[in-house]
């Protein structure tokens, strides 16, 4: 310790302290006291050492590592109150959040019990200390996590409930080498209370008799989860010589454990972005469906035409071009699709909210329009082929052409409804009649088979990897 920190005063205080498992750090009954400190000069150190860590870190963060704030430890990215617990045989330390605005303090207190009688109250029953490891079993206290499942009908179900625990010994082990300064002391113990969990699944469908059975699909999902403990984070220190801990050494400290958390954090996420090559891929196709299903919502044709022309593989995967409201004579087409060979699929869509059937069963003049616009088309297609081909551009395009027409949602329709639609696309061989909900389908067939399932697993704070294992020699 430095002259100029021994010269600062000590602010001495009386006070009821209550630890309380899920809380921080309470103080009650704060009083001055003009009693001498209990000579600790190594909690000093340490005290004054972890005050200018958490101002390194604290710029750190703001500057060197703004772009990766949300890797480094939770402790150095919220103000937090820093607890030095000084024991016979070593230094406990307890970050503990404080509210925003408040101002954070570094206190040091002076315990005469070990770390066997200390560790598991001021940890919130989380960290033991026992004389002997091997028998030691921890208590059923303090926090932890309670994983659920939930079903389609929304019933959840707890299925595994975790309670972090460590058990350390108070010496470090034989023959390990303590670096000299001013490389950062080692440490007993560390934990965080927030923690990442991976749970590993799979996906499956049931396959017909005598069909192929497809690639199962295998998902890992990480999640980040919240110990509640109290405390953001919790270290215990072995006793080593004053000289270890010095505050000039703080900003070296900071930046060396602030790189190897990004650079673990970073490494962790490569790993399953490898098992999962179409992680990003897959996501911009979920958002993409779920803005197409929050359209689908509304009682407008136009925007759902804007959306499908900036993602026309919903109506035609396989197109190598398209054209956008085009003109047949008197009559516009929604889109006009190209697939190979000079296949062209003419699409007619209307508004989602828009009825195939009365509730007598009889057929909608909303479904007819359609159809019978399509039949025009095909007359004009008929009397001016070469002038489409000429003048727009639709080289050898057939005269009798695929059509489409995508209209309503299939909820309500009946099974007379569904036969009554197959009856129309009988008396029209090259026509299918479409509803946005099958639309959706597929699309999601699709990319599952190309990208994996997408909208398969509703996760909740939680980012979910798909991979396929190699099949077995």
């Amino acid at each position: 310790m430095s002259p100029e920190d021994k010269s600062k005063p000590r602010i001495i205080k009386y006070a009821q302290v209550r630890v309380e498992s899920g809380q921080p750090i309470s103080i009650s009954d704060e009083s001055d006291s003009s009693d001498p400190f209990p000579d600790d000069p190594l909690g000093a150190a340490v005290s004054l050492t972890l005050k200018a860590y958490r101002e390194a870190a604290k710029e750190l963060v703001a500057t060197k590592f703004s772009a990766d704030r949300e890797r480094v430890p939770v402790q150095w990215r919220r103000p937090c109150d820093i607890w030095v617990i000084s024991c016979p045989d070593g230094i406990i330390v307890r970050y503990d959040e404080i509210a925003l605005g408040g101002e954070p303090k570094v206190r040091h207190v002076v315990w005469p019990k070990p770390l066997r009688d200390t560790a598991s109250g001021w940890s919130a029953e989380t960290v033991y200390f026992p004389d002997n490891i091997e028998s030691f079993i921890p208590p059923e206290l303090g926090p932890g996590f309670i994983l659920q499942k939930s079903d389609a009908a929304g019933s959840r179900q707890d299925f595994l409930q975790l309670r972090p625990r460590v058990v350390a010994p108070t010496q470090l082990p034989p023959g390990f080498t303590v670096p000299a300064p001013p490389a950062p002391p080692p440490r007993l113990v560390s934990i965080s209370s927030e923690f990442r969990v991976q749970m590993h699944g799979v996906l499956t469908d049931s396959t017909p008799i005598g069909a192929v059975k497809p690639p199962e699909d295998h998902f890992i999902a990480d999640s980040p989860l919240k110990l509640l403990s109290g405390w953001l984070a919790f270290e215990v220190y072995p006793i080593l010589p004053v000289d270890h801990w010095r505050p000039e050494y703080a900003h070296l400290w900071a930046d060396i454990e602030l790189t190897n958390s990004v650079a673990q954090s970073m490494a962790r996420e490569a790993e399953l972005i490898k098992i999962d090559g179409a992680t990003t891929r897959r996501e911009e196709c979920e958002r993409m469906l779920q803005e197409f299903e929050e359209l689908l919502r509304g009682d407008r044709e136009e925007p759902v035409h804007q959306f499908l022309k900036r993602h026309p593989l919903l109506l035609s995967p396989t197109h190598d071009c398209f054209w956008s409201k085009e003109e047949f004579g008197g009559h516009i087409s929604d889109f006009v699709f190209r697939e190979p060979h000079n296949d062209y699929v003419l699409v007619e869509i209307e508004a989602p909210h828009k009825e195939l059937f009365r509730k007598d069963g009889q057929q909608r003049a909303e479904l007819t329009t359609p159809i019978n616009q399509i039949a025009d088309w095909l007359t004009y297609i008929q009397d001016n082929r070469q002038r489409l081909e000429t003048e727009q551009g639709l080289t050898a395009i057939s005269t009798s052409p695929r059509m489409l027409v995508v209209i309503g949602r299939s909820l309500g329709l009946t099974e007379g409804n569904r036969k009554k639609l197959q009856a129309l696309e009988s008396m029209h061989p090259r026509l299918r009649i479409r509803t946005y909900d099958e639309i959706l389908t597929d699309a999601q067939n699709i990319f599952r088979q190309t990208l994996g399932p997408v909208s398969a697993l509703v996760a909740t704070n939680a980012k979910v990897y798909w991979f396929r294992p190699a099949p077995a020699e």
